[in-house]
């Protein structure tokens, strides 16, 4: 999948336990503080304007990032969609290279949306944007978040051409980026409530939420192109011989660790002390609207009865089936509460 820059990310299996594990260098924090204070609903270009600014700043206080050595071992598929997305993994200041990620991610997003437009509406940019705000919050040691996003009008398109592929990749950026904030939130969540502190395992959870929704509105742009877009542009990067034998959905070790740290989460889920079933609730709600999306997005190019493109050779199974049924075990680790369709 040719494209020009590479794309920094952190090692998920080597997320802390705990965002106050975190080592949030002086100018991750200066940059959260000042990301932070500025308005959500100025318009978006101002608000690129501003983010563009910050970023540059963080991207001259330090030399660059290293890559990392050694972390494929027995992860042939998370190298080759590594490798597919021109994503280099480091393992250098983790609030840093989270950060900048961040910022790098919806820097493509911005410039793509505000040249050809987009289909979300003010709720579903709102929570976009509103989700990188809430993962900004975990390099803050002050707790105050409420998932309530605003609504945000999205870009003024310049044209009406929009670059399939540019939002494919960059998307999955940003997805990406939100997985690593969950895994986050969701370690210091469970933490919090092993510890008995509810108030702030609140507090975790609804950076989840915000997360979660934001991951909801990323998906619908990542597919946000016509059918005949995808067909010219995504459809052939995803087999080979541009795609890497095993490049597959199911091998993005960002969302391989989000799963892996809400199965551990499991017990305490369905065991929460009645404070906290508002806040699950809300989480539940964010997470089953995310799998939505994800099957509205590929339903949209694959129909409701044909296998994933990347999976059609390993499972005939639709890539709508086999996304309900990995909704309905993702929520039922967070609530066995109904029958989810």
């Amino acid at each position: 999948m040719p494209q020009s820059t590479n794309f920094y990310l952190a090692v998920p299996e080597l997320i802390p336990e705990h965002a106050k594990l975190l080592d949030i260098l002086p100018i991750v924090l200066e940059t959260t503080n000042n990301l932070l204070d500025f308005p959500l609903t100025l318009p978006a270009k101002k608000f690129h304007q501003t983010l563009q600014k910050h970023l540059n700043t963080l991207n001259t206080s330090h030399s660059g990032f290293s890559k990392a050595d050694c972390i494929y071992i027995g992860t042939k598929g998370n190298e080759d969609n590594d490798h597919a997305f021109n994503i280099i993994r480091s393992t250098d200041n983790l609030s840093l290279l989270m950060l900048s990620s961040a910022l790098e991610a919806f820097n493509f997003i911005f410039k793509e949306a505000m040249q050809g437009g987009t289909t979300l509406d003010q709720t579903q940019w709102g929570r976009l944007i509103y989700a990188l705000y809430a993962l900004l919050k975990l390099f803050k040691s002050e707790q105050s978040h409420t998932h309530n996003p605003p609504l945000i009008s999205p870009p003024v398109m310049e044209n009406t051409q929009r670059d399939a592929l540019q939002r494919w990749t960059k998307g999955h950026y940003v997805f990406m980026v939100f997985c690593q904030g969950l895994i986050i939130a969701i370690n210091s969540f469970r933490n919090e409530v092993n510890a008995g502190n509810t108030a702030a395992a609140r507090y975790y959870l609804g950076i989840a939420t915000s997360i979660m929704w934001g991951v909801e509105s990323s998906f619908r742009f990542t597919g946000d192109y016509t059918y005949s877009e995808y067909e010219k542009s995504v459809r052939p990067t995803l087999t080979p011989p541009i795609a890497p034998e095993d490049m597959s959905g199911l091998h993005w070790r960002d969302h391989e660790q989000l799963v892996k740290q809400l199965i551990n989460t499991k017990k305490i889920f369905n065991q929460l002390p009645s404070e906290l079933h508002e806040s699950r609730d809300s989480f539940y709600e964010a997470m089953s609207a995310s799998y939505d999306a994800h099957k509205f997005v590929c339903t949209q190019f694959v129909g409701d009865e044909s296998p994933s493109l990347l999976m059609q050779s390993r499972n005939q199974i639709s890539a709508a089936d086999t996304l309900t049924n990995f909704k309905k075990s993702r929520l039922n680790t967070i609530h066995t509460k109904s029958t989810i369709s």
